[in-house]
């Protein structure tokens, strides 16, 4: 009895298992390629089926079939050999077995050399290493990845349209937040400007009031070192005949880039009566040429022109008043450059005219020079004292002279 073979009962072989008995030899080891096969397969469609039947001729053209055996194949010399390196074994088993429904048993490895295969118009077919995944009855599949293919899924379409219409919707809503941010901040902008535009007229406003404030302590405060400073580069010294007073540039340019200067009448009135018109000017050891111009003897006023450039006195916006600091700059007894400081006592009006009474003291020398008030504007020219009284000097007012003479 081959070894692993089941005969069930002794004396109970038949025909077919003596075809499976042969069918069941193992055959050697071959590396060549399997065994040409042809013919038709058995259809194992249920593990009940009878064997008998199956190798009778009860043939199925069955192709597609996972589980399809091939019978009544002629094959090549050389037998198929399993995927282990074996020939396979498709019978061994019983005729009690294969009624049961049981798998085939396959026969062990013999101790010795695996035997040479039986003669027989049939042989193993090759192994069949996988179920068969295409043909009649199966559907195609992608070489991609094993097992049988499935119907690919219908695209989707997805909420497309309600996507889209909600991110219109946020758009919108974005677009309306911006528009109404973006107006609230014009409306910040155009806020902010209107408060600015206030504020600077507030502040020019309280500017224009701390100008006039100033000017107004300006006037009531008096820096003689900075007036005099200020003013002794328009003084001069004026030399004639027989004496010396004083003259100060003043008002505008004269004609052809000469300056106006002014002094008394009665400092020039004897050369100018004499047909005399050129003096002489002189400042910290500087001369200057000066011609007579123009002499109003019931003022007591003359007009000089000189070819050099001075710097220039203007005349007092307001007209001078009692109490207001002053300074006195002249020549008084041939010394120039001298300055003296007070207020004005009063102006007051005579038969002559307007006088400005003031009490900075000047001597013999002082006529024809400038008052100056804190703003180093001229309020007036002098022209006299009255003697053995202290501290009691008279000028002319600016004004006067800007009426008598076309220079301011």
């Amino acid at each position: 009895m081959t070894p692993g073979y089941d005969a069930g009962s002794p004396g109970s072989r038949s025909a077919s298992s003596d075809r499976d008995a042969d069918d069941r030899q193992w055959a050697p080891r071959s590396d060549s390629a399997p065994a040409q096969r042809t013919g038709h397969y058995d259809l194992f469609e249920s593990p009940g089926a009878e064997r008998e039947g199956r190798h009778a001729g009860a043939e199925y053209d069955a192709p597609h079939s996972p589980y399809a055996r091939p019978t009544g194949l002629s094959t090549s010399a050389e037998p198929a050999t399993s995927g282990f390196g074996r020939q396979a074994d498709y019978g061994n088993r019983s005729d009690e077995s294969a009624a049961e429904g049981h798998f085939p048993r396959y026969s062990p490895h013999s101790a010795g050399a695996p035997s040479a295969p039986a003669t027989s118009s049939f042989s193993a077919p090759p192994a069949v290493s996988s179920p068969p995944t295409s043909g009649y009855g199966f559907p195609a599949q992608s070489s991609a990845s094993p097992g049988y293919a499935t119907a690919a899924p219908p695209p989707r379409r997805g909420n497309t349209v309600p996507l889209t219409a909600v991110l219109a919707v946020l758009l919108l809503i974005i677009v309306l937040v911006q528009g109404v941010l973006l107006y609230d901040t014009r409306n910040d902008v155009e806020d902010a400007k209107a408060d600015t535009a206030a504020v600077k007229a507030e502040a020019d406003k309280r500017a224009s009031a701390l100008e006039g404030r100033a000017n107004e302590i300006e006037k009531s405060v008096l820096n003689p070192e900075a007036v005099a400073k200020e003013v002794k580069p328009s003084v001069f010294r004026v030399n004639v005949t027989g004496g010396s007073g004083t003259a100060f540039a003043f008002g505008r340019e004269a004609d052809g880039g000469a300056t106006y200067l002014v002094t008394n009448a009665h400092v020039v009135q004897q050369d100018f009566a004499r047909g005399i018109k050129t003096v002489t000017l002189e400042q910290e050891n500087r001369r200057y040429n000066a011609t007579i111009q123009q002499v109003d003897v019931g003022k007591d006023l003359a007009v000089l022109t000189s070819t050099e450039k001075f710097p220039r006195l203007q005349r007092a916006a307001e007209a001078a008043r009692p109490g207001q600091p002053i300074v006195v700059v002249g020549a008084p007894l041939g010394i120039e450059g001298v300055v003296t400081s007070g207020v004005v006592s009063i102006l007051r009006e005579t038969s002559k005219g307007p006088v400005l009474q003031f009490d900075a003291p000047v001597n013999p020398g002082n006529s024809g020079g400038p008052v100056i008030n804190a703003q180093k504007q001229v309020v007036g020219v002098v022209n006299a004292k009255l003697e053995n009284v202290e501290n009691f000097s008279l000028g002319i007012p600016v004004a006067v002279l800007c009426e008598t003479f076309d220079i301011c």
